[in-house]
């Protein structure tokens, strides 16, 4: 029966090196180019799309508000499942969420959301949320 081979330890040690080596020399590329692509998720989203961070927060306000303007009653009933829908059209079309998250006695809590379809604004879109009181109070 043949042994196992040893090694010894500084050989051990040089293969180890070079297996680092190329290890480096391919993956510190990819990484350094997904760590640049994460840097600037406002630049990511905008690229190649024409609507930009600051056009779908207004766009979002503008959804909420208009979600906000309605009767609790009517946001309970129409938010049994949430609500997905697309406003715009061509490139400039946005993808909008409304959640009931939470209808209690004294209040309700509902989440709007928005994205361009792009796939950083998909993974995580930009939010908002209100409160409306049974008092009639509306905090957004």
């Amino acid at each position: 029966m043949e042994r196992p081979r040893k090694y010894s330890f500084p050989y051990s040690l040089a293969l180890l090196g070079e297996a680092a080596a190329r290890l480096t020399e391919v993956v510190a590329p990819q990484v350094e180019t997904c760590h640049y692509l994460l840097q600037s998720r406002a630049l990511i989203a905008t690229l190649g799309q024409k609507v930009t961070e600051a056009q779908l927060r207004a766009l979002l306000s503008q959804e909420t508000l208009a979600w906000a303007e309605r009767s609790p009653a009517d946001i309970v009933a129409e938010l049994a499942m949430p609500q997905n829908y697309r406003r715009g059209t061509g490139d400039t079309w946005h993808e909008i969420e409304v959640t009931l998250l939470e209808a209690t006695s004294d209040y309700i809590h509902v989440k709007t959301s928005i994205h361009d379809g792009s796939l950083v604004w998909s993974l995580k879109p930009i939010t908002s949320s209100f409160l409306i009181y049974r008092d009639g109070r509306i905090e957004i």
